[in-house]
């Protein structure tokens, strides 16, 4: 009897449009800074640009228990485990408040610390770690709203994430236009400050919403020893891809030290392909994201074959959204390029990178589906041993070949990682396709029914 995919693909769009909308809008949050610092100073695009980079890294790092929760508590939703649902989602909120007051006071009273080792003028890193301080600090409401984002996810009600960073982007493209065109002084801090409040406000909103429209029994009983393997199953997924996310991001500043030794020009373009190009694939990540929680909730249920068939007919999909988008903005790309900079050698350094980028999308295609799922069944390690050997290994080593040594500079960069994104995604493929994950996967079903089941 063939399988009726009607309920999963209806799954699948309700998580993917909101998810989709709710990314579209995090990312405006941070390109708009950019934008409008772009009619102040092109210095202070590069400098904004810089300290993203170490903010992005501890908004990675105050993730990892979300991360590893999304899958978690989808598996125990799939099996109809209720119960430790619930109690992953109190553990995940303490896990994320505690990594919040490790990472914070870091960024808080040590920026020079991260932003004094890039090639930077004295002024554009003076800059860089008045604004990486503010924003830094906020990071730990990220890391709530993070938590709380995965949540609603989870239990099939991602509008309430959504309507939260509406707030935020509102509130944020206020301050920043009063920022820019009526104080016209200290613009740079002013916009960090603007968007830590705004992402205090967000968080506000997601937590209230959260707490009245989930079915979740938050006073949840159980004992320690309970709470704590539950803590671990949700690091043990989330702590790999963690550092996946870290490692790929210290690359990311790895190469912005590679070209600022080539001038302002190349580290502002830098800076604006990072803006244009997160709109490129965040369709087909959220797309993946998407798939990885209704395969996680078949994990859970034991539907192990279902899963292997869902995946392969998503991936083509993907693969179209991820080509597709990027085909667009390559056709508008000079359109794009002139709304964000009015220097002409930025801009056709923009637009010449964004064609090679093209190649890199492909490959985000293959791990947005086969990494996502990968992890969606627990198979962890392997995506965190491909992801950091290949970072290291072939990623930032062909991008010092490329960009340094044979003189080709953003070119190279781009190069190097579309050669790193394709390798990795063509063995995640592999990977999947040889179904090792589903013994540790049985293995996992085995581990929830001893949990109560």
């Amino acid at each position: 009897m063939k399988y009726d995919w009607s309920s999963h693909n209806r799954t699948l769009i309700g998580l993917t449009v909101p998810m989709a909308v709710e990314q579209f809008l995090r990312i405006s949050m941070g390109n708009i800074n950019v934008f409008l610092l772009g009619q102040y100073s092109d210095e202070a695009v590069a400098a904004v640009g810089v300290a993203n980079q170490f903010i992005t890294m501890g908004q990675m790092l105050l993730t990892l228990a979300s991360n590893g929760a999304a899958v978690i508590i989808s598996q125990y939703l799939g099996a109809g485990d209720n119960e430790n649902a619930e109690r992953s989602v109190s553990v995940t909120l303490i896990l994320s408040l505690l990594m919040g007051l490790v990472v914070c006071p870091w960024l808080i009273f040590t920026p020079q610390l991260f932003v004094e080792h890039i090639n930077l003028t004295p002024v554009i890193m003076e800059e860089a770690a008045g604004y990486l301080r503010v924003v830094g600090g906020a990071l730990l409401w990220h890391g709530i709203f993070g938590a709380l984002s995965a949540t609603c996810r989870c239990y099939h009600c991602p509008r309430l994430p959504m309507y939260a960073i509406a707030v935020m982007n509102i509130l944020n493209l206020a301050g920043c236009v009063w920022a820019v065109f009526v104080t016209k002084e200290n613009v740079t801090a002013c916009i960090a400050w603007v968007n830590a409040g705004s992402t205090l406000a967000g968080t506000a909103i997601l937590a209230f919403g959260t707490v009245k429209r989930l079915n979740i029994r938050w006073n949840r009983s159980g004992s320690l020893v309970s709470y704590i393997r539950l803590a671990g199953q949700v690091l043990h997924i989330g702590m790999p891809g963690g550092l996946e996310s870290v490692s790929y991001n210290a690359a990311q500043i790895i190469t912005t030290g590679m070209v600022a030794g080539l001038g302002m020009v190349t580290v502002s373009a830098k800076s604006y392909l990072n803006s244009i190009v997160v709109y490129i694939y965040v369709c087909g990540m959220c797309f993946g994201q998407a798939c990885q929680l209704v395969v996680a909730r078949m994990g859970g249920a034991g539907e192990l074959e279902k899963a292997q068939e869902f995946v392969k007919r998503n991936f083509k999909i993907n693969l179209m959204l991820n080509v597709g988008i990027s085909l667009c903005v390559i056709v508008s790309r000079k359109t794009l390029a002139g709304l964000l900079t009015d220097n002409n050698d930025i801009a056709g350094l923009v637009c010449n990178v964004l064609v090679i980028d093209l190649f890199i999308q492909a490959g985000r295609a293959l791990n947005h589906c086969y990494t996502s799922s990968l992890r969606a069944v627990g198979d962890v390690r392997f995506t965190m041993t491909v992801m950091i050997a290949s970072t290291w290994l072939v990623s930032v080593p062909l991008c010092y070949f490329f960009s340094v040594l044979s003189g080709m500079g953003l070119y190279g960069i781009w190069l190097g990682f579309a050669v790193d994104e394709c390798l990795r995604g063509v063995l995640s493929l592999f990977r999947w396709r040889k179904q090792k994950w589903k013994t540790g996967m049985e293995r996992r079903l085995a581990e929830i029914e001893n949990m109560g089941i």
